[in-house]
């Protein structure tokens, strides 16, 4: 009895281990090839350029608004439209410090002094505003003679710009009073965040398209891409 009862265990443990089957490895996940992260977006914002300072290095761009004549009483009323329209659309830089600088793209105001912090107010900031070095970079690009005002673009600091690297300009000479601020808008949410735009230099296709109604209304002359 006992031999059976021995037999019938160890023919259950041979029968197991005859059926018993290995399991399968669980599959490596496949490698991607080629993909990568989206792009960063790029952020347009606003700071100032202050007389004897030097810009910060390492941004996406630096803009900046040119006031093509001193303050009259011929061109208060639109140049405090201006000033208004730059505190209104583009959020100041430092509001970014946590952003890699190549994503922030900055357009600056030239002031001639630091202010109080109170004082960053449309008309604080068009009094004391530098016409000096608004005045250099118009004649860089070859509007001095412009009515203005006129929005630019570089790839570097406007000091360290030669005729090997490129830049944008809208020139809003031509533009109502009522028009300055949408031309902001346009800049802040399209000119300088436009990643499309900057790819491989300026493409002044999609800078035309961008800017297609103004176009249509005013010519071309009001737009223009300088690419090497």
């Amino acid at each position: 009895m006992k031999r059976q009862i021995l037999f019938l265990i160890i023919s259950s443990i041979l029968t197991g281990c005859a059926t018993y089957q290995v399991p399968a490895p669980e599959p490596i996940p496949p490698v991607l090839m080629g993909v990568t992260h989206a792009p960063r977006p790029n952020i347009a914002v606003g700071d100032f350029l202050y007389r004897g300072e030097d810009q910060i290095q390492g941004y996406g761009a630096y803009g900046y608004v040119l006031l093509t004549s001193k303050l009259s009483d011929q061109n208060k009323d639109r140049y405090q439209k201006v000033s208004e329209a730059f505190l209104d659309t583009l959020p100041v830089v430092s509001s970014y410090s946590d952003f890699s600088k190549s994503q922030l793209m900055v357009t600056s105001w030239p002031l001639v002094s630091h202010l109080n912090p109170q004082d960053y107010n449309p008309s604080s900031i068009l009094s004391n505003y530098d016409y000096a070095a608004s005045n250099v970079i118009l004649s860089m690009i070859d509007r001095e003679n412009s009515y203005g005002p006129v929005l630019i673009a570089f790839t570097v600091p406007y000091n360290e710009w030669d005729k090997t690297r490129s830049y944008l300009m809208l020139d809003m000479s031509m533009f109502s009073d009522a028009e300055i601020q949408n031309a902001f808008q346009i800049w802040k949410d399209e000119i300088t965040t436009n990643s499309d735009l900057w790819r491989n230099g300026l493409n002044f296709n999609i800078a035309k398209a961008i800017f297609r109604s103004l176009i249509n209304k005013y010519g071309e002359t009001i737009l223009k891409v300088y690419k090497v």
